[in-house]
C-alpha cells in the first residue's frame, strides 16, 4: 500500500488555492477571505483577489483521487488542532491515537493514503503505524 505526506504547507497551499473546492475552514483570524475588499480614500472598492489560483498538478492529482474513492486522506493532528481548521475529505486519525493502538476509524488499507499534520513531522511518524 502506497503511503505519502501531506506537509502543513502543501495542505495550506491545497486549502488555499481550491476555495471551496476541499470546504477547507479556518478561523477568521486563520486566513483571510478571498473576497476581502480594501476601501482607498476617493476609490472604488476592489476585490483583493479576483479569481481562485488553479491547483497545482500533484494537488489536483490527490483531490481527483481522493474524491473518486481511489485514495483517503488521514488528519493525524489533534482533536483540539483539526477544530481550528481541517480539509474537508480528511478523517482525524491523531497520531497520539495511532501510538496507542487505535486504528483509523475510516481506514482502508487497500487505498492510497495521505496523511497531513501542521509541518509534517507527525505524518513522517504516523506513516508505519498506518502501514
Amino acid at each position: 500500500m502506497r503511503r505519502h505526506c501531506v506537509s502543513g504547507l502543501a495542505a495550506y497551499a491545497l486549502a488555499a488555492s481550491s476555495w471551496g473546492a476541499l470546504g477547507f475552514t479556518l478561523p477568521v483570524h486563520g486566513m483571510a477571505h478571498p473576497a476581502v475588499h480594501l476601501a482607498a480614500a476617493r476609490s472604488a472598492v476592489r476585490p483583493l483577489c479576483a479569481a481562485k489560483p488553479p491547483l497545482p498538478t500533484h494537488l489536483s492529482k490527490m483531490l481527483e483521487e481522493i474524491e473518486s474513492g481511489e485514495a483517503q486522506l488521514f488528519d493525524v493532528r489533534e482533536q483540539s488542532e483539526y477544530d481550528d481548521g481541517s480539509i474537508a475529505p480528511s478523517a482525524l486519525c491523531a497520531l497520539s491515537a495511532l501510538k496507542d493502538g487505535q486504528p483509523p476509524v475510516s481506514g482502508d488499507k487497500t487505498k492510497l493514503t495521505y496523511i497531513h499534520c501542521q509541518a509534517g513531522k507527525r505524518a513522517k511518524m504516523a506513516k508505519p503505524l498506518l502501514e
